[in-house]
């Protein structure tokens, strides 16, 4: 049963932590509207689609012990999100805040 424990933290005054532990690879909703209000919607370059259009995104792949936390996530649309994991695009943080789309290397 411990195995399977999702653990909130308690910060400061108080606040509740909007993170969770490796036990799960969904966004909590907690999480979700942190996302929603710090990513203003998706990060690529360029792309203005709201946060409702989006997808939360673990930059270290969950898969890869990429935890689901704030430092760990961004706003993908699906477009985005789907480049990321179906075709092999890799992501380079800018100095803005956003995101750069990195095309695969042809094979």
């Amino acid at each position: 049963m411990a195995c399977d424990a999702a653990i909130s933290r308690i910060l400061g005054k108080g606040e509740l932590a909007a993170e969770i532990t490796r036990a799960s690879r969904s966004t909590p909703a907690a999480t979700r509207r942190a996302l929603a209000a710090r990513d203003r919607g998706c990060v690529a370059e360029h792309c203005s689609r709201p946060p409702q259009w989006t997808d939360s995104h673990h930059v270290k792949h969950w898969i890869d012990q990429g935890p689901t936390t704030m430092s760990n996530l961004i706003l993908l649309c699906r477009p985005h999100h789907r480049r990321v994991h179906e075709e092999g695009w890799g992501l380079q943080r800018l100095t803005t805040g956003r995101w750069k789309l990195i095309r695969p290397m042809p094979r």
